[in-house]
Formats: structure tokens, C-alpha cells, sequence
């Protein structure tokens, strides 16, 4: 047992994976110590009888060979339980955070002394989280149409990273020297941080209230009717189309763009009231489907609609930011 103790008390200032190691060869030792010792006289006699011209230290290989090898033949067929004995005595590992090491990849502290240099690089990494949530957004569609509710995981570490990046964004503002900024790069300020925090809220709304309806709704044992399926699918096509144009907008301070984003957001209001017609008229027909789905369906559509809003009101300040400026 010497040698296997060695390797434990070596192991203790390692992590738990090396001292489940040092463990489980001390714990191996310990069981052939068990087998061995009470007949290791007769073991002797039995080898010499095997070998009689063999040397002590002929003999001594011999017993250690005849050791491990039977050893072996115990230990194999039951490694699964001797890893679970392991591991209880290892005690749980600890977890990992289930918070990544997430990092910027824009934001330069060396440059908040000059801030139209940090204000653009604020405005990439804006863009960067504003990509995350049309990404979380793409995601959120399937769990409800197949019951799916995979996607999610992907979905809560997305949001980690938009809560993270929201943090060190606004942070570095806080960084960067005020007393430089001329009143153009004040209102920039102002625009950025305005996008910024509709950002965050449309990931809220994801995460928070989409995400966690999907998860209620993938263990129910009703679905939506095929037509409700078509009226989401349709109605999240339109709005993922919003997050695009709006990234844009904000991206190239594309008035075009805004203006077509306002312009959609009263259609898609109007869109909103006809799907939700469509689907009470269902209703009045017993579909039966539609009934079951009705709470969930509707809610559905109001959280895309809200998400629709907060896109819009990106585009809403860069009109207004532009009518300032001018």
C-alpha cells in the first residue's frame, strides 16, 4: 500500500480528477491486499514449488506478476462498480459555473479617451449583441411547433452572454471621457445605449417568457391546430425580418430602412388583430385544438408583437436622432 499512498497524499494539491485517480489505485491495492494476505506463506511455498531452481528475486517478479494477474481477473468485471465507489468517495465534484467565460471583442479601454474611437467600438459590439438575440429569436420557433424543447439550453447560455456583454458595454461608457465629447457625440451616446437596452429586453423576453412557455408547453399533451401552426410560423417570419432590418438601421444609420420598419410595424399590428381573429373563429367552429391552445397561442403572439416593438423603437431613434442632428 505504500506506493498507492504516496500517489494519494501527492494528489491533494491536484484537482479532482487526479485525486480520483491516486483513489482508486489506492483502493485496487487495498482489495488485493484483502485476496493475499491471509494465504501469502502458502503463495510462497506454491511458487517455489513451481519454479524450485528460481532466485529470490525471480521468485519475488513471479509473485508480483501472479499478484496482478489475479487481481486483474477480479477487478474487471466489476470496474463500473468499483468507478461508482470511486466517485462516492471522492465525494461530487464541484460544478462548473453555468456561467461561460464570455469576453468582449470590440470594447479597447485604451481607447475611452478618445470617444469617437470608443463610440464606434461600442456601436460593433451593440451590433454583435444585437446578432445573439435574432439568433435567440431564430431558436425559439421550434419548441413550440414540434414540442421541442432542445433549443432552450442554447437559448439560456445566449442570454448569459447578452446580459454580459449589456453589462460590459455599459460599463465602458462610463469610461469614456465626457468632458471630450462634442453635443453630436452626446446624442450618439444617447442612441447607443437607447438600442442597447431595447436589446436587452427583446432577450429578456426570450429567455424569460418565451423560453420558459416552450418549456410548459413541450410537456402538455395537446397542440396547436395546423392552421394555428401556420399563423405562428408566419407571424415569427415576419418579425424575425424586423430584427434583421433593424440591425441594419442601426448598423448603417439607414433612414430607408427605419422608415420601412415603421411602416411594418403598423401592418404587422394589423396582421396581429387578423391572426387572432382567425384563430377565435376556430374557436366558434369547437375546433378542439384551438381551444386547448387558445392561452399559449395568444400569448405567443402578443411576446412576438412586443419584441416587434422594441426592434421599432431602434428605428424610431435613429429618425429622431437624425431630425435632431439636422
Amino acid at each position: 500500500l505504500g506506493t498507492p499512498v504516496t500517489a494519494l497524499i501527492a494528489s491533494l494539491r491536484a484537482d479532482k480528477e487526479a485525486k480520483k485517480v491516486a483513489l482508486a489505485f489506492l483502493l485496487v491495492k487495498f482489495i488485493s491486499v484483502l485476496i493475499f494476505a491471509g494465504w501469502t506463506v502458502q503463495l510462497g511455498k506454491l511458487l517455489i514449488q513451481a519454479v524450485p531452481d528460481a532466485s529470490l528475486p525471480r521468485l519475488i517478479a513471479n509473485a508480483h506478476t501472479l499478484i496482478n494477474g489475479v487481481l486483474m481477473l477480479v477487478i474487471l468485471p466489476v470496474t463500473p462498480q468499483v468507478a461508482w465507489l470511486v466517485d462516492r468517495m471522492a465525494g461530487k465534484a464541484r460544478e462548473k459555473s453555468q456561467k461561460q467565460a464570455y469576453r468582449t471583442l470590440y470594447l479597447d479601454p485604451g481607447m475611452t479617451s478618445t470617444p469617437s474611437l470608443a463610440l464606434n467600438l461600442a456601436k460593433q459590439e451593440i451590433i454583435r449583441m444585437g446578432t445573439i438575440v435574432k439568433t435567440m429569436f431564430a431558436l425559439i420557433l421550434p419548441p413550440f411547433l414540434r414540442k421541442d424543447a432542445s433549443p432552450l439550453g442554447d437559448i439560456y447560455k445566449h442570454e448569459q452572454e447578452v446580459d454580459f456583454l449589456a453589462d460590459s458595454i455599459k460599463a465602458y461608457f462610463l469610461k469614456i471621457n465626457r468632458e471630450s465629447m462634442n453635443s453630436r457625440q452626446l446624442n450618439e451616446s444617447f442612441q447607443l445605449l437607447y438600442s442597447l437596452n431595447e436589446f436587452e429586453k427583446m432577450a429578456d423576453i426570450i429567455s424569460d417568457n418565451l423560453a420558459n412557455r416552450a418549456e410548459r408547453w413541450s410537456l402538455k399533451n395537446y397542440d396547436f391546430s395546423e392552421q394555428g401552426k401556420q399563423e405562428l410560423e408566419q407571424f415569427h417570419g415576419k418579425i424575425e425580418k424586423q430584427l434583421k432590418r433593424c440591425l441594419v438601421v442601426f448598423d448603417e444609420a439607414n433612414l430607408q430602412k427605419a422608415a420601412q420598419m415603421k411602416a411594418k410595424h403598423k401592418e404587422y399590428r394589423i396582421l396581429s388583430r387578423e391572426l387572432e381573429k382567425q384563430h377565435y373563429e376556430r374557436i366558434l367552429e369547437g375546433m378542439t385544438e384551438s381551444i386547448d391552445s387558445s392561452k399559449i397561442h395568444l400569448e405567443v403572439l402578443a411576446l412576438f408583437s412586443t419584441i416587434d416593438s422594441h426592434a421599432t423603437r431602434i428605428a424610431r431613434i435613429a429618425l429622431d436622432w437624425d431630425t435632431k442632428s439636422t
